[in-house]
């Protein structure tokens, strides 16, 4: 998983793999594009403007790749490097990169996340996974 985010203009492109591409208009959001690969046509990643509000209600990706993504946003706007959020966290380099790559969530350490950025409303992850 490749996620890139720009603060400035909330703007972020998510991939679940690099590759040649092309850029296809999501034609339920006009704040969303969708990367489809060039060999099979197939659905490698998104780009989101809005990117804090648009991600929380996309329905294509999962909870735990949603996680990964408001995470990576989090972290970028407070200026943390990964090694500072992982401090923070009271957890490895290693493991914190893991999170934001979507692997090695616990309750727990969500409950720590939610404390470490409460700016983010993590917790409407799960409403919106429950009612979607």
């Amino acid at each position: 998983m490749y996620i890139y985010y720009n603060k400035t203009n909330d703007y972020l492109e998510f991939f679940y793999e690099q590759t040649e591409n092309y850029a296809d208009k999501d034609d339920s959001n006009e704040h969303i594009v969708i990367f489809r690969s060039e060999k099979d046509d197939s659905i490698i990643g998104y780009a989101f403007e809005n990117a804090s509000k648009e991600i929380i209600h996309f329905t294509r990706l999962d909870v735990v790749d949603k996680l990964a993504v408001l995470l990576k946003i989090s972290r970028i706007r407070r200026d943390f490097s990964q090694e500072e959020a992982a401090k923070r966290l009271s957890i490895s380099l290693r493991h914190y990169q893991r999170l934001e790559s979507g692997q090695d969530t616990t309750i727990g350490l969500l409950a720590e996340i939610a404390k470490l950025f409460p700016e983010m409303d993590f917790g409407s992850l799960f409403e919106i996974e429950m009612t979607g």
